[in-house]
């Protein structure tokens, strides 16, 4: 039988390592204004990395969306993403908040908008938004499978994710887990499928699994 949707959604925190609970805590880290400057929207669901200013010296350790072939600071990511090359991931991205350069409203949304102007901050004094990141190492996401089935010789791989053709919706993710991507390298470990009813066809396209930042891709680990 096939899976009922094969649509991506990114990364949702679910246990922790050990089937122990999870607080889903999150952590705040600093977007950077750059006065509606060009970077890659960031998606609720998306890993993220810290800048390493080789772009623009300024940015550095700033959040940055890790998905996309080109991150902000211009090394690679997605696809081609390598825990040898590329700045190690944080976390999962949780939501933003800023405030809004127009109306000096307070924002909260689940992506940032690539060109977004922030305004001051009057609690800090600073025009930096505030990114909210699910960066504990051993927070477990589930996931879906992009274009391909999966098997039981999978489990202990690392892989990275792909978008599944679109932009999110609503501001979320729409990555998925990409099979082909195997690499020691790359992102994520796979743990065990998710056994979510209608995505548990692991044999076909689009079944649900259960992966965590691999040892050597989370900064923090």
């Amino acid at each position: 039988m096939a899976n009922d949707s094969t649509a991506g959604y990114g990364c949702r925190a679910v246990m922790t390592v050990g089937s122990t609970p999870a607080t889903s805590g999150q952590s705040e880290y600093k977007l950077y204004d750059a006065g509606g400057g060009a970077f890659n929207t960031i998606f609720k669901g998306d890993p993220v990395s810290l800048n390493d200013g080789t772009s623009v010296a300024g940015e550095k350790g700033y959040i940055q969306d890790a998905t996309y072939d080109s991150t902000d600071d211009s090394n690679s990511g997605g696809a081609g993403w390598q825990n040898s090359a590329d700045p190690l991931l944080i976390g999962v991205f949780n939501g933003g908040f800023w405030v809004d350069s127009g109306t000096s409203k307070p924002t909260w949304s689940n992506s940032v908008p690539s060109g977004t102007n922030f305004g001051t901050d009057y609690n800090t004094g600073t025009s930096d938004g505030t990114a909210f990141v699910l960066d504990n190492p051993n927070q477990e996401f589930n996931i879906r499978v992009g274009g391909s089935a999966w098997q039981q010789n999978d489990v202990g791989l690392n892989y990275n994710t792909g978008d599944n053709g679109a932009t999110g919706i609503s501001g979320m993710s729409d990555e998925r887990l990409r099979i082909s991507s195997v690499a020691a390298t790359s992102m994520f470990t796979l743990v065990r499928g998710a056994n979510i009813p209608g995505q548990n066809d692991y044999a076909s396209d689009g079944s649900d699994v259960v992966v965590m930042i691999a040892k050597g891709s989370h900064l923090y680990n």
